[in-house]
């Protein structure tokens, strides 16, 4: 849920400040395409707020009682920052070049439900009807894509963090992290293609020296 709503908030950034008439403002400043678009995936990426304190209040109980290793929440952290950061690019994507807030706003949560999980609706009964040798390890790829089963699984005690004293260690560690390799590297992708398309947008030619 704090991933989707980083997505929404990205969604609606550079669509608020358009709304807001606002926007005119900003590109009349030094700044560049990259300082505003960096500044506003910065603050959707990290600004939690009030989140952030309910989430540590979680960890430290459920720490405290053994319900998770320190080793866990290290790279649940790792993790959510990473899959925070695509859902913010994302969002700031999509915002940049609709007309229109809920354009914008309906194209990200639609893509993030499918990032999220949705796939699995389409890709399982591909792979229900075309069973092999391989779907195993089709199936193990598409659990370290999927963010909600990479932090669930992630945060079993059984699997002991980053461990592979289990069956289940052994078996999707590394899927874990080729999947967060896939998504760090999404994010910077379409964080670039963002900065392009607003760039588009706006025409703003960037000759002039501060």
């Amino acid at each position: 849920l704090m991933i989707l709503g980083v997505g929404i908030r990205a969604a609606n950034i550079v669509c608020m400040e358009r709304d807001k008439q606002t926007l005119e403002t900003l590109l009349s400043s030094v700044l560049t395409d990259h300082d505003i678009l960096f500044g506003k995936w910065v603050g959707c990426t990290f600004g939690l707020g009030s989140s952030l304190y309910l989430m540590l209040i979680i960890w430290i109980t459920c720490f405290l009682t053994g319900g998770i290793s320190l080793l866990s929440i290290l790279f649940i952290t790792l993790a959510y920052f990473v899959y925070a950061s695509f859902a913010s690019a994302l969002g700031i994507f999509f915002s940049s070049g609709a007309k229109t807030t809920t354009r914008s706003l309906l194209a990200t949560l639609f893509w993030l439900i499918i990032w999220m999980g949705g796939h699995w609706l389409f890709i399982g009964m591909i792979l229900m009807f075309t069973a092999s040798s391989e779907t195993g390890e089709i199936m193990k790829f598409l659990y370290g894509m999927t963010p909600p089963m990479v932090l669930g699984m992630m945060a079993n005690p059984s699997t002991t963090g980053l461990g592979t004293d289990s069956v289940l260690g052994q078996d999707y560690s590394h899927y874990f992290w080729v999947g967060l390799v896939v998504n760090a590297l999404l994010a910077v992708t379409f964080y670039f293609l963002a900065t392009h398309r607003f760039y588009l947008q706006t025409g703003r030619i960037h000759t002039l020296s501060r």
